[in-house]
């Protein structure tokens, strides 16, 4: 059964016994505390904790994944992948373990026509329940089924939370694989002719801490997990997830690409399934958003990235590797997963550049590195590892594989030490400024009411005042505080955009706000009082400035249409990496490759200015965290979102998740001017653009710019290029008429002193002082050298306070220049340099030039002599 097959087999299973199925998530989660998704369950995370009530009582996908654990295990063994497809049936309080375990063998017997007497059932031990399941009604011989303990089949997060028993599925893989006997407990030496290929995680306890259980689970809960790829691998009958039929043929073009077959050697198959599954696992995390860089997950994909191209340069390939692999990865998958088909370009791009980046650095350390693995005993020392990291930008983990390969670990306490060391020596002393508030006080006040959505004007009831970090009853005049209403149309600073400005009235009462902050559930105005004295239970009125609020939501929606037209122009691989938004103007990060040339960045203006033009509506509309990604809502990543979150959409075309303020239709922006792009970091890229207003002034600058340009050309705006063209030329005409001056007064010149030469040995030797410029005295030197033949040329000018001396040798006298100078160079202040031909020495103290002159001929004279 090919690998298409088992997805649509295993979703229609489930489908006809009323399950939802639900399109696979992106690798990265809407999980703050996860790097990646590393289950099928992480989409469904909340829905099983009971954080929040699930849309659907039961539901199955098939969900890509991505493990950073099984880095090391890739190439070890026939079954663990980076990046693997998790097959999953779920219950949210609805069905439990006698439907799970009886659908899932069905599924396995029955579906997938696995015999019976070659699958093996593991359950907890103390799970009396789950074998009676297996034993007495779905009749699994009593003998098949094994009781392991909780280091085995009890599932927990590692913190207090919910847990409970699993049950898994183990196939007998044949007797080619391993000797006969049964699954081997995590305790036991490893049989790979026993696989678990299904698990069934049954959530029904609480805990306080690993396996110390406190109670039961309102709502039992259901998740279960099949590897794709394993599963194939058995159905289809090969020896590792490498034969199957998607597999394959990337393993296939890998081998074609590097020049090795898996069967030659362990060294080239675990060089080659590694290249295989990292390619494969780097285009999936770049189509989903992830870009190389220093830290997190541009981390690990930098590291599987540079993993490959390192294990393939071990075994002697040094061409292009990463860009075929993936495209090989797209061909296979583009179908299944059309966001890969979508972000071809960027993906290819991205590795492209990634492997010329690493290429010069994987070559310098190697060359450091494995001279130092022939020394080393069986510890790498950790000095050795810290100087490539430090000097070399070689990475610690790149430089414990390459150890790892050779039988040798890396001691990697001495580099931490080494690291921390150096961090102590450029650490700062002085400690930063400490957040005003947040954390440092607690005000007993109920959350505020948001109102600015849809008012920019309320009354409003005085809740509390913060003087510091200090709450207090009352402000006065000339004080600057922090104050808490019970509602507000302030929009607080949030999602990029700046926090609100105005005032606050009441009775005698006036205040400025400055700023508008978010502190957890409350909204922080710091205001400074104007007027009278502000209580705590006051109520006043509050009054958004309505320039400053507008000038914000310009700039505010110009950034989502910026947005959609950068992934439309540069592809789908660009994601928001933050903003900056203000009143009329933005500072927009996206994460691309490359620089952004004059004409794209021209083309991106027509079309968001176009888009502008048109006065698309802007609304905004609050729907499912799900129904919002399934209906193309761009979401930051970085963000925790709730189960409901607030879409905004720009006329049919930009769906974000949002929660800032905005113009009701993209008219009101203006236009938007963009003033550059550049980086900001690996593969981040950052362009700053003007809105409204403050866009129209700079454009009026620039024009009352160009036309005083004009008029110092003396020609109009309009042929102000032309004219600055006549400019320059005329600027090189007269340049070239100088120059052309130069050489005839030079020659003058060496005429005039190679008359003056003296005979020093076998040579000829002229030393003078000369009225010319240093940089003319050079030319001349070289010239007077040239035309006595075998000769010595010294020359010293003065000028502005300044002296130069200028030293020229024929190259077979075996004279160095600098030495003549350097002597003579001290008495004029200064130094010589330059190469052993010319030579060049300057000083602040022209009036020690003869005695350097002097000095130099004696030198001279007694080098050729």
């Amino acid at each position: 059964m090919k690998a298409r097959d088992i997805r649509r087999t295993f979703l229609q299973f489930y489908e006809e016994r009323g399950h939802r199925v639900v399109p696979s998530a992106p690798l990265i989660p809407n999980d703050p505390t996860l790097l990646f998704t590393i289950a099928g369950m992480v989409p469904f995370k909340r829905y099983l904790l009971g954080e929040e009530p699930a849309p659907f009582p039961r539901a199955a996908s098939v969900q890509k994944c991505f493990r950073t654990e099984n880095i090391e295990d890739v190439g070890v063994n026939a079954k663990d992948c980076t990046l693997f497809e998790m097959l999953g049936n779920f219950s949210f309080g609805e069905y439990f373990k006698r439907e799970a375990s009886a659908w899932a063998w069905e599924l396995m017997t029955q579906v997938f026509a696995l015999p019976v007497e070659r699958l093996w059932v593991t359950v907890f031990e103390e799970d009396d329940e789950a074998e009676e399941v297996w034993t007495k009604e779905i009749g699994v011989a009593p003998e098949r089924v094994l009781r392991f303990p909780k280091e085995d089949n009890f599932w927990h997060m590692g913190v207090p939370g919910p847990c409970g028993p699993n049950t898994e599925i183990f196939v007998d893989r044949g007797p080619e694989f391993g000797p006969e006997g049964r699954p081997m407990r995590f305790d036991e030496l490893p049989n790979e002719r026993y696989e678990e290929i299904y698990n069934l995680v049954f959530m029904q306890y609480v805990q306080d801490e690993p396996f110390h259980i406190t109670g039961n689970l309102p709502q039992h809960g259901v998740d279960t997990g099949m590897g794709l790829e394993r599963l194939a691998q058995i159905l289809q009958e090969v020896p590792s997830v490498w034969d199957i039929d998607e597999l394959a043929p990337i393993l296939a073009r890998a081998e074609s690409i590097i020049g090795s077959k898996r069967d030659r050697s362990d060294t080239e198959r675990r060089a080659v399934e590694i290249c295989t599954d990292h390619a494969r696992s780097g285009a999936f995390l770049i189509a989903d958003g992830v870009t190389p860089s220093n830290e997190g997950r541009g981390y690990i994909l930098r590291r599987v990235l540079r993993r490959a191209l390192t294990e393939a340069r071990l075994i002697g390939h040094t061409g292009e590797l990463l860009s075929p692999l993936c495209a090989a990865t797209i061909e296979q998958f583009g179908e299944v997963y059309p966001e890969l088909e979508r972000n071809r370009e960027g993906i290819l791009e991205t590795v492209r550049r990634e492997e010329q980046r690493f290429s010069h650095t994987l070559d310098m350390g190697l060359e450091i590195l494995e001279p130092a693995l022939d020394k080393a005993d069986a510890t790498l020392p950790g000095d050795v590892a810290f100087r490539l990291h430090d000097t070399y930008g070689f990475p610690l983990d790149i430089t414990q594989d390459v150890a790892r390969r050779a039988g040798l670990e890396v001691d990697v306490d001495e580099f931490r030490r080494l690291m921390e060391e150096q961090k102590s020596r450029s650490r700062a002393v002085t400690e930063g400024e400490k957040k005003r508030i947040g954390g440092q006080i607690r005000l007993d006040v109920p959350p505020t009411e948001f109102l600015g959505y849809d008012r920019r004007e309320a009354e409003a009831k005085v809740l509390a005042i913060v003087r510091g970090v200090e709450p207090t009853q009352a402000a006065s005049v000339g004080e600057q505080v922090d104050v808490v209403f019970d509602r507000t149309p302030f929009y607080p600073e949030g999602g990029g955009q700046v926090g609100d400005r105005g005032s606050v009235v009441g009775g005698s009462v006036r205040a400025e706000v400055l700023d508008t902050q978010l502190v957890g559930a409350l909204t922080m105005h710091r205001a400074r009082i104007t007027d009278g004295e502000l209580h705590v239970g006051a109520d006043v009125e509050l009054h958004v400035d309505p320039t400053h609020r507008t000038g914000a939501e310009q700039a505010h929606t110009a950034t989502h249409v910026l947005h959609h037209t950068l992934r439309n122009v540069l592809g789908e691989h660009v994601r928001q990496m933050g903003s900056l938004v203000e009143p009329g103007r933005l500072r927009f990060d996206f994460s691309h490759f490359s620089a952004v040339d004059a004409d794209s960045l021209s083309e991106l203006e027509e079309v968001v200015n176009q888009r502008i033009s048109s006065d698309d509506e802007v609304r905004a509309e609050r729907m499912s965290y799900d129904q919002a990604i399934s209906m193309g809502a761009l979401a930051f990543f970085e963000e925790k979102y709730g189960d409901e979150v607030r879409v905004v959409r720009v006329g049919d075309y930009s769906y974000e998740l949002c929660g800032g303020t905005h113009v009701p239709h993209t008219g009101r922006v203006g236009f938007v001017k963009l003033l550059g792009e550049g980086s900001i970091g690996s593969n981040i890229r950052r362009v700053e653009a003007l809105t409204g207003a403050e866009g129209l002034r700079w454009v009026n600058a620039r024009l009352r710019e160009a036309a005083r340009a004009a008029d110092l050309v003396r020609s109009t705006p309009d042929e102000l290029v032309s004219g600055i063209e006549r400019l320059l030329k005329t600027q090189k005409d007269l340049e070239r008429a100088l120059a052309a001056r130069e050489r005839s007064g030079i020659g003058a010149a060496v005429d005039e002193l190679v008359p003056t030469a003296r005979d020093a040995g076998s040579a000829k030797l002229v030393v003078a002082r000369r009225p010319e410029a240093v940089g003319v005295l050079r030319d001349l030197a070289v010239a007077v050298r040239d035309k006595l033949g075998r000769g010595v040329v010294i020359l010293g000018t003065t000028g502005d306070g300044s002296v130069n001396l200028v030293g020229a040798v024929t190259k077979d006298l075996g004279v160095d220049a600098r030495e003549l100078l350097r002597a003579a160079a001290e008495r004029i202040g200064g130094g010589a340099g330059g190469k052993p031909e010319l030579a060049m020495a300057g000083g602040r103290r022209p009036e020690g030039l003869d005695e350097a002159l002097e000095v130099a001929r004696r030198d001279a004279e007694g080098a050729l002599s």
